[in-house]
């Protein structure tokens, strides 16, 4: 099976190996069937971590209060938050529905909390253990899905 090449995906090559060579545990009779039969995963490519992936420089922070406004530094950890406040939960939903679409095309995930028209969105990239390019793309496209439709 072949997966597109994303900075992210880990490829498996099956090939006959013994059950120890399964990369996350042993697999016991009754998990055999999860793989095909005598068949394990030999080998796990990661690629290479790019530019995305790669924290943002002290120049690149400096101008985030001019491109994120409405963003602002989670405490404690490199990571940015802000909060939207709908008129109702099915437009926070319906906003949610976009950013999910959106972040999995990405395959970079917010960390989210919603309660009602309420929803809390922190962004960090933890390949890199703090805040990147990614991040700031992924903020700039919740923004414009947000547009004039929230009151935070």
């Amino acid at each position: 099976m072949r997966l597109p090449p994303t900075p992210h995906a880990v490829v498996f090559d099956a090939a006959f190996a013994p059950a120890d060579a399964y990369p996350f545990g042993s697999l016991n009779s009754r998990d055999q069937h999860l793989i095909a039969p005598k068949l394990q995963p030999t080998r796990i490519k990661c690629f290479e971590r790019n530019a995305m992936t790669t924290r943002l420089s002290s120049e690149e922070r400096a101008t985030l209060a001019e491109v994120l406004p409405e963003w602002h530094q989670v405490v404690g950890r490199d990571a940015i938050q802000r909060s939207f406040t709908f008129h109702d939960f099915n437009e926070a939903f319906g906003f949610m529905t976009q950013v999910a679409l959106k972040a999995e095309t990405m395959n970079h995930h917010p960390e989210w909390f919603n309660v009602y028209n309420r929803v809390d969105i922190t962004l960090s990239t933890h390949d890199a253990d703090g805040l990147t390019q990614r991040d700031i793309e992924l903020a700039t496209a919740i923004d414009q899905y947000a547009g004039d439709r929230t009151s935070g």
